[in-house]
Protein backbone atom coordinates (compact mmCIF):
# COMPACT_ATOMS: atom_id res chain seq x y z
CA UNK A 1 0.00 0.00 0.00
CA UNK A 2 1.17 3.57 -0.66
CA UNK A 3 2.57 5.61 2.22
CA UNK A 4 0.21 8.52 2.86
CA UNK A 5 2.11 10.50 5.50
CA UNK A 6 5.70 11.06 6.53
CA UNK A 7 7.09 12.68 9.67
CA UNK A 8 10.49 14.33 9.77
CA UNK A 9 12.35 16.94 11.79
CA UNK A 10 13.21 20.04 9.80
CA UNK A 11 16.78 21.29 9.73
CA UNK A 12 15.77 24.90 9.07
CA UNK A 13 12.62 26.98 8.67
CA UNK A 14 12.39 30.28 6.79
CA UNK A 15 9.95 32.81 8.20
CA UNK A 16 9.74 35.06 5.11
CA UNK A 17 8.32 32.33 2.85
CA UNK A 18 7.08 29.65 5.26
CA UNK A 19 9.64 27.26 3.80
CA UNK A 20 10.76 24.06 5.52
CA UNK A 21 14.33 23.05 4.67
CA UNK A 22 15.41 19.40 4.85
CA UNK A 23 18.92 18.14 4.13
CA UNK A 24 20.59 14.76 3.85
CA UNK A 25 23.03 15.50 6.68
CA UNK A 26 23.61 12.68 9.13
CA UNK A 27 22.31 10.11 6.66
CA UNK A 28 18.76 11.52 6.72
CA UNK A 29 16.50 10.69 3.81
CA UNK A 30 14.45 13.35 2.03
CA UNK A 31 11.73 10.88 1.01
CA UNK A 32 9.13 11.81 3.68
CA UNK A 33 8.94 15.30 2.17
CA UNK A 34 8.88 14.09 -1.42
CA UNK A 35 6.90 10.86 -1.76
CA UNK A 36 4.06 11.15 0.74
CA UNK A 37 0.65 12.80 0.40
CA UNK A 38 1.04 14.57 3.75
CA UNK A 39 4.35 15.80 5.11
CA UNK A 40 4.51 16.45 8.86
CA UNK A 41 7.51 18.60 9.75
CA UNK A 42 8.68 18.97 13.34
CA UNK A 43 10.09 22.48 13.81
CA UNK A 44 12.16 22.91 16.95
CA UNK A 45 13.19 26.12 18.63
CA UNK A 46 16.32 27.70 17.15
CA UNK A 47 16.02 26.53 13.52
CA UNK A 48 14.22 29.62 12.20
CA UNK A 49 15.84 32.13 9.85
CA UNK A 50 14.24 35.36 8.66
CA UNK A 51 15.08 34.88 4.97
CA UNK A 52 16.46 32.30 2.53
CA UNK A 53 19.76 34.19 2.29
CA UNK A 54 20.45 33.60 6.01
CA UNK A 55 19.73 29.90 5.65
CA UNK A 56 21.97 29.57 2.59
CA UNK A 57 24.79 31.34 4.40
CA UNK A 58 24.63 28.77 7.22
CA UNK A 59 24.40 25.87 4.75
CA UNK A 60 27.38 27.14 2.72
CA UNK A 61 29.73 26.66 5.70
CA UNK A 62 29.19 22.87 5.52
CA UNK A 63 27.11 22.13 2.41
CA UNK A 64 25.07 18.92 2.50
CA UNK A 65 24.82 16.63 -0.51
CA UNK A 66 21.05 17.20 -0.89
CA UNK A 67 18.70 20.02 0.10
CA UNK A 68 14.92 20.04 -0.18
CA UNK A 69 12.93 23.26 0.29
CA UNK A 70 9.22 22.71 0.89
CA UNK A 71 6.86 25.67 0.65
CA UNK A 72 3.47 23.97 0.48
CA UNK A 73 2.03 21.80 -2.28
CA UNK A 74 3.45 22.09 -5.79
CA UNK A 75 1.43 23.76 -8.51
CA UNK A 76 1.74 22.85 -12.15
CA UNK A 77 -0.36 23.30 -15.28
CA UNK A 78 -0.53 21.50 -18.60
CA UNK A 79 -0.55 23.15 -22.03
CA UNK A 80 -4.27 23.92 -21.63
CA UNK A 81 -3.46 25.68 -18.32
CA UNK A 82 -5.36 23.15 -16.22
CA UNK A 83 -3.97 23.64 -12.70
CA UNK A 84 -2.95 20.54 -10.76
CA UNK A 85 -1.84 20.74 -7.14
CA UNK A 86 0.46 18.31 -5.35
CA UNK A 87 1.95 16.42 -8.30
CA UNK A 88 5.57 16.97 -7.23
CA UNK A 89 5.91 16.37 -3.50
CA UNK A 90 3.26 16.36 -0.77
CA UNK A 91 -0.32 17.52 -1.30
CA UNK A 92 -0.32 18.97 2.20
CA UNK A 93 2.19 20.11 4.79
CA UNK A 94 1.63 20.18 8.55
CA UNK A 95 4.15 22.06 10.68
CA UNK A 96 4.40 21.10 14.36
CA UNK A 97 6.17 23.75 16.43
CA UNK A 98 7.95 22.61 19.58
CA UNK A 99 9.12 24.86 22.39
CA UNK A 100 12.39 24.56 24.28
CA UNK A 101 12.40 22.56 27.49
CA UNK A 102 12.06 24.75 30.58
CA UNK A 103 15.13 25.07 32.76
Amino acid sequence: PPVTAGIQTAEFAIAETGTIVQTSRGGKTLLPGLLTDIHVAILSHGIFHAAMEECLEVLSADPPRNISCITGPSRTADIELTLTIGVHGPRGVIAVLTSPSPG
